[in-house]
């Protein structure tokens, strides 16, 4: 939760902001694979593992800042981020 949001992705390939005070999406990003694991959320940024080994990193607002697609699989883990770094793993060998 961030920004009067709470973040939330899903198996159809969607992540989404919730408005707290509303219960409304605010804003949605096709992430083009599921997500299944959480995102590490921060003041100021969301950081997306998907199913596809892809991670994005979105502002608050949605908008996709960076793409890591180096994985060959499936990115499993949270996210961690710390000073603007993000940690995370995938099941590549």
């Amino acid at each position: 939760i961030a920004g009067g949001h709470a973040f939330i992705g899903s198996d159809d390939g969607k992540f989404y902001a919730i408005r707290l005070g509303t219960g409304r999406p605010s804003w949605q990003v096709d992430l083009a694979a599921p997500m299944r694991s959480k995102a590490a959320v921060t003041t100021d940024k969301v950081v997306i593992p998907t199913e596809s080994g892809a991670v994005l990193g979105l502002d608050l607002t949605g908008n996709v800042k960076w793409r890591f697609n180096q994985a060959k699989r499936a990115i499993t883990s949270w996210p961690i981020v710390d000073n603007d770094i993000a940690y995370f793993g995938s099941m590549d060998n």
